[in-house]
């Protein structure tokens, strides 16, 4: 083999490289517009079940089966789309990614959120014990991603340390709920609600600087 059909040999390699791991690129993307759904579904989800409640002035049995009805809707909802726009990355690649231990996650934290609500309304339980639990499920749910993606070789590892920073941040900022309760759903919907979308936007922005820095220093390893 010449010393030129070699060179052109390891160009259609790198070519295919790249298009084998341009799916980390499209996973990152993918993960931004899943919270990004999330989070606005959820919104709409809360903002809705408060007005009925003040319309129709429910009971504490009618407006935990409404919450429950409200939430059992949205984690399948999202469970569907999830699942749809997980699978758009692998168009790009024969490689198979595994996302049933994050499914698990979220799926645990969503149940969870379910029998709490279902609870708190049906009892005399404060209220703002559920926006607490939100809160904090919400941050576990970000920790367990972190863990599952630092322990998973077959991980890309692009979205890592952004987990664990959100996931505290939640955490850590939840007893601000219970010690001004006045104001918890706005504590909850200023630190969840918007910390999560800002984060959707921050994977969705820089997935294309993260797929170029990978492609830079394999480009170098390979020179």
């Amino acid at each position: 083999m010449s010393d030129e059909d070699l060179e052109y040999a390891k160009k259609l390699l790198r070519i295919v490289n790249v298009i084998e791991n341009y799916n980390y690129y499209l996973i990152r993307r993918s993960i931004g517009l899943i919270f990004i759904v999330i989070i606005a579904l959820t919104a709409i989800i809360i903002a809705t079940i408060n007005m009925i409640e003040q319309a129709l002035n429910l009971s504490l049995f009618l407006s935990g089966m409404l919450y429950f009805s409200a939430f059992s809707l949205f984690f399948l909802v999202i469970t569907i789309l999830s699942h749809n726009i997980a699978k758009i990355p692998e168009i790009y690649s024969a490689k198979r990614m595994n996302y049933r231990n994050y499914g698990g996650i979220w799926m645990i934290a969503g149940i969870m959120i379910l029998v709490s609500s279902v609870i708190i309304y049906n009892t005399y339980i404060p209220d703002i014990y559920f926006t607490f639990l939100l809160q904090v499920l919400f941050g576990v749910g970000f920790l367990g991603s972190y863990f599952t993606a630092k322990n998973d070789p077959d991980y890309p590892g692009k979205v890592k340390e952004e987990y664990l920073i959100l996931g505290l941040v939640l955490i850590l900022l939840s007893p601000l709920i219970l010690l001004y309760p006045k104001y918890a759903w706005i504590t909850a919907f200023t630190v969840v609600m918007i910390g999560t979308f800002i984060f959707g936007i921050y994977l969705i922005l820089t997935a294309s600087k993260v797929f170029e820095k990978w492609e830079n220093k394999n480009g170098s390893e390979n020179t």
